[in-house]
């Protein structure tokens, strides 16, 4: 369990390497071709274990399992893997469409963000679908 303390270093830690990711990408795109935001990347993998400790430090066990647990958090909890599988299908499908060479809204601060909330919407609603199939259902 993470201590109460470091709820703030965390937070601060993570978006300064969130936005390190974010300017260094725009400074340097031409040079790296997106290494800071591979998944392969130091800083990506930092950023995933920073967010992963804020959210356990935030969400603590006792207040997800006990009478006071938030339902959507719970929910939320049992599609997890299932996102984590379908979501390279959305990413391949926004790639094709060539999203990522086409800022529709203007700044890739927002538009950014805004694809990435669309994969994620679809990746639940797909794996909430396929949670409703009994043969896959032990899968996702």
């Amino acid at each position: 369990m993470v201590p109460h303390r470091w709820i703030k270093y965390l937070a601060m830690g993570v978006l300064t390497v969130w936005l390190g990711i974010a300017v260094g990408t725009g400074l340097l795109f031409h040079r790296i071709e997106f290494y800071l935001s591979s998944h392969h990347s130091v800083f990506v993998i930092l950023l995933s274990a920073g967010v992963f400790l804020l959210a356990s430090g935030l969400f603590r066990q006792e207040s997800v399992g006990g009478a006071h647990s938030w339902k959507v958090l719970r929910y939320l909890d049992g599609l997890s893997f299932g996102v984590y599988l379908v979501h390279p299908l959305f990413l391949f499908v926004v790639m094709r469409l060539g999203v990522p060479t086409q800022p529709m809204l203007g700044q890739p601060l927002l538009w950014i963000p805004a694809v990435s909330a669309v994969i994620i919407f679809a990746s639940i609603l797909l794996t909430s679908c396929l949670k409703a199939v009994p043969a896959v259902r032990r899968i996702v």
